[in-house]
């Protein structure tokens, strides 16, 4: 990673044919590096993100038949290059997040029923595109954050009930989503930052079985913080960006399990950090 190896190195890469994982992140390979690296014929896994690959690239990739988890976030690809990937019927895990890619190219997606893991943040998917990939049976890890799928495509996520991990930061949903999100009794990471939810969609979250959860950003008070802190099995918690007062941080500072916390950019005031001093099991903490 972050190794500047551009076409050449790839080219290196590509004739170490006993490779089975690879990482060849941020090196600027471009489509002629893609087709270097589709010479590794035994790879399971391959992350590529924020390399310049296009359509031509992904075509090459695709045809790496043992390829079970695959990362190409940042690129330069659009539909046409989520059709290559939507043929690659052996993938389970894809994170194809920050591309071009519209309903179109969410409908290719919601061919491949064997997806378990998938990341599609950063696109302009839209609600159309939500309800294409909520069709996906054998789905659990989703992040369709900052996707412009609105309240519409959020209900659509919202009735895949397998879901154990939930991005959806940034989506212009509103409190009867969180409702709906807080029903999905299977989910334990949530992920709704910046989506203005307020007190009383900290209430409906609140009712989820969740052990790790970001809701910065949220416009929650002292009063959804109360509510938050009824997660009792919470051991991870960004709370940062709202208006949580020192009432508030009294309530986090109840969390029995707690060991990673964000606080940062609220109104806890002295007298909430010495409340949260007081959490004697948390290894990490931004205040």
């Amino acid at each position: 990673m972050y190794n500047r190896l551009g076409v050449e190195g790839a080219k290196l890469i590509g004739k170490l044919s006993q490779l089975t994982i690879l990482n060849i992140s941020n090196n600027q390979i471009g489509d002629l590096g893609a087709q270097s690296i589709s010479e590794l014929k035994l790879l399971k896994e391959l992350f590529a993100d924020n390399n310049q690959i296009g359509n031509t690239g992904v075509s090459f990739i695709s045809q790496l038949k043992q390829l079970l988890k695959l990362s190409l976030m940042g690129n330069y690809f659009d539909n046409e290059g989520v059709y290559s990937i939507s043929k690659m019927d052996q993938l389970t895990e894809l994170d194809i997040g920050t591309n071009k890619i519209d309903e179109k190219g969410a409908q290719y997606i919601g061919e491949m029923k064997q997806l378990r893991k998938l990341f599609i943040s950063g696109t302009q998917i839209g609600s159309e595109g939500a309800k294409a990939i909520s069709g996906l049976p054998n789905l659990t890890n989703l992040n369709i954050g900052y996707s412009q799928i609105g309240i519409e495509g959020a209900k659509y996520v919202c009735g895949m009930h397998q879901l154990t991990q939930l991005g959806i930061g940034n989506s212009r949903i509103g409190v009867e989503t969180a409702k709906l999100i807080g029903q999905l009794k299977h989910l334990t990471f949530l992920v709704i930052e910046g989506n203005n939810i307020g007190d009383e969609g900290a209430k409906y979250i609140s009712e989820a079985k969740l052990k790790k959860l970001v809701i910065s950003n949220g416009r929650i008070g002292g009063e959804g913080a109360q509510y938050i802190a009824k997660l009792h099995q919470l051991t991870n918690l960004d709370i940062s960006c709202n208006n949580v007062d020192t009432a508030g941080a009294r309530s986090i500072s109840k969390l029995p399990n707690l060991t990673i916390l964000d606080i940062s950019v609220n109104k806890i005031g002295s007298g909430g950090a010495r409340l949260i001093k007081g959490m004697t099991q948390l290894t990490k903490v931004i205040q």
